[in-house]
């Protein structure tokens, strides 16, 4: 099973990882109202072996993650994991991949690939 969640942006490549890039506490809550907590817990910014903690509230229900980027292509895909192995079984990675719409419009899919049964679908 694939779990996929897309959002629509007027902005560049650039000004979608310098979000990332400069995430803090303001940035994080002010995006979007479910989005409750974010610090950076190792490392800062987009960099393979950053972690960060973040809460979150998605369908009724209050997440709490600790992840690690593992994978930063500039301008195109940023991906991060649980840093906890038994949470990995059920959540190997979320992520994001930038698509242009058109010249001034992106979209940004968040793509979460689940295990079932011990095997990635």
């Amino acid at each position: 099973m694939i779990l996929r969640d897309t959002i629509e942006l007027d902005a560049s490549p650039p000004d979608v990882f310098a979000f990332f890039e400069n995430m803090d506490t303001v940035r994080y809550l002010g995006r979007h109202p479910d989005h409750k907590v974010f610090r950076w817990t190792r490392g800062r910014g987009l960099k393979v072996g950053n972690e960060f903690y973040f809460e979150e509230v998605i369908a009724g229900k209050l997440l709490k993650k600790n992840v690690v980027f593992t994978r930063i292509d500039e301008g195109a895909h940023i991906e991060f994991a649980p840093t906890f192995w038994l949470m990995r079984l059920f959540l190997p990675r979320l992520i994001f991949r930038l698509e242009k719409i058109t010249e001034q419009r992106y979209s940004l899919p968040a793509v979460a690939p689940r295990v079932a049964g011990g095997r990635q679908r």
